[in-house]
């Protein structure tokens, strides 16, 4: 994860500059949906074992 310091680093690079807490509620905002992306992911994993395990009953 990101530190505090280099997302504003990152963010302030260009033309707009945000505020330390500006940069806090994007790097938070962040978290959240790296946060959901990840248990989607492991989700979809849980699934794909699944099937594959049914299939596999299946052909046996």
């Amino acid at each position: 994860m990101i530190n505090e310091k280099e997302c504003t680093k990152i963010l302030n690079g260009g033309t707009v500059k945000f505020s330390k807490d500006e940069v806090k509620m994007i790097r938070d905002l962040l978290i959240q949906l790296a946060t959901i992306e990840y248990e989607e992911y492991k989700e979809n994993i849980k699934i794909k074992k699944l099937e594959n395990e049914r299939d596999l009953l299946q052909a046996g």
